[in-house]
């Protein structure tokens, strides 16, 4: 039977199960005639999603994907040993954009950027592993400000007082 759609809208020759597979082309579609309002969320699925498809600059206001990976990425990161002290600087376990680990005294560390940072105004992410079962913090030291090529840290065991070593440190620094 022919399918035919009257002049209500109606169609008349489609049995259940809709059009044959490759029935209706890229060519029977008008241009822009899909779009993300006519689309239900849960229709697409990342098997759906073309390889590349997908870009930086999709997912941003910026212009540029370079400048849109520049963002999402981080400028700096380490993880060092702060129970080490060879020479006044602590080992690195594993770094990127780090020269450096200076031992300044007992969880006191200042890291050193292999190239400066961008501004000062970075923002960062650490941790630290206990010596023992009681836990650790890390933050920025009061003492010392952030600049563009050197960050200072330290360690401290529980909730106080004082700082102390720790074993694993983890810091990541990230900025525009």
């Amino acid at each position: 039977m022919p399918i035919s759609i009257n002049g209500t809208g109606s169609i008349t020759g489609l049995s259940a199960g809709g059009l044959p597979d490759a029935s209706v082309t890229a060519d029977d579609i008008a241009s822009n005639a899909v779009t993300t309002a006519k689309v239900n969320d849960a229709a697409i699925t990342s098997v759906k999603v073309n390889d590349g498809s997908i870009t930086f600059a999709k997912l941003s206001t910026s212009a540029t994907e370079a400048d849109n990976a520049a963002k999402r990425v981080a400028k700096a990161w380490v993880k060092f040993d702060g129970l080490t002290n060879v020479g006044g600087f602590c080992t690195i376990k594993d770094d990127f954009n780090v020269s450096t680990v200076a031992d300044n005294g007992t969880g006191n560390y200042t890291i050193n950027f292999s190239t400066a940072i961008g501004n000062v105004n970075y923002a960062i992410a650490g941790m630290s592993q206990p010596t023992s079962a009681v836990p650790n913090g890390i933050g920025i030291s009061p003492a010392v400000s952030p600049s563009s090529t050197a960050l200072t840290v330290v360690t401290w065991a529980g909730t106080g007082p004082g700082i102390s070593d720790a074993e694993g440190v983890t810091v990541v620094v990230f900025a525009s």
